[in-house]
């Protein structure tokens, strides 16, 4: 009897522990699948606003803004296109949040003869978020409490992401996979050797991506007319 009683704690301690170290994670996988669109656009936005809490706001001419717009479209399409925000400053590499927001360090336009570079920096990030849900993120930072709020409520509460935009800003994410963005690029018709130069600035070299680009040698229509990039240029008013 002593014995049965001794293999039954242990079997129960270790499907406690089992449950420990599982279930959070299944709970944050699920929360984040079932998270509705216009909810996520809500949380991407609250989290871009703790990024810029420390980086300072977008760059907003509107004209910029305008070519920023329309450079988007080229890349994505009329439909879901996801929303582009420049930063002056605080950003060293492009990334992106929940809710179709992708970020991009102005250094993209001031160092780059065309905005080949900075279109294949978002194309880059939205494969990214397409590969990993940036919602897993932001519901680890929240923690298990405020996800199974969300889950249960349909709200993230109020202070669920303080302190995101110091972590987000730390965080070094590997890029998506070589093939994926070959693929991509391709099909977006965007020249990959740009971004793969421009990729070696952010401490992530990609010289197997400048040898693969599958526009290598030719001239590709342009993404945006002159005007456009010159505005695009000047989008953080400079």
């Amino acid at each position: 009897g002593r014995l049965r009683g001794l293999l039954t704690a242990g079997t129960t301690l270790a499907i406690l522990g089992l449950a420990a170290w599982v279930l959070p994670g299944v709970l944050v996988r699920h929360t984040a699948q079932v998270v509705p669109a216009a909810q996520r656009a809500d949380i991407g936005q609250r989290a871009l606003d703790d990024v810029t809490r420390l980086t300072g706001a977008p760059c907003d001419d509107p004209m910029g803004l305008a070519a920023l717009a329309r450079l988007s479209e080229r890349i994505f399409g009329p439909e879901d296109t996801p929303i582009l925000y420049v930063l002056a400053e605080g950003l060293d590499r492009p990334a992106h949040l929940p809710g179709g927001v992708i970020l991009l360090p102005h250094s993209l336009a001031e160092a780059t003869e065309g905005p080949e570079a900075l279109a294949g920096a978002a194309l880059a990030e939205n494969l990214a978020a397409q590969t990993t849900d940036p919602m897993l993120r932001v519901l680890d930072h929240a923690g298990l409490v405020d996800t199974f709020r969300l889950l249960t409520t349909g709200d993230l509460p109020e202070g669920a992401l303080q302190g995101f935009g110091e972590a987000f800003l730390r965080d070094r994410p590997a890029p998506p996979a070589d093939a994926a963005l070959i693929a991509a690029f391709e099909a977006a018709q965007v020249p990959l050797t740009p971004y793969a130069t421009a990729r070696a600035g952010f401490g992530q070299p990609a010289p197997g991506l400048i040898e693969a680009d599958p526009f290598k040698g030719l001239i590709p229509s342009p993404l945006i007319g002159d005007s456009d990039w010159v505005a695009l240029q000047a989008v953080c008013g400079g």
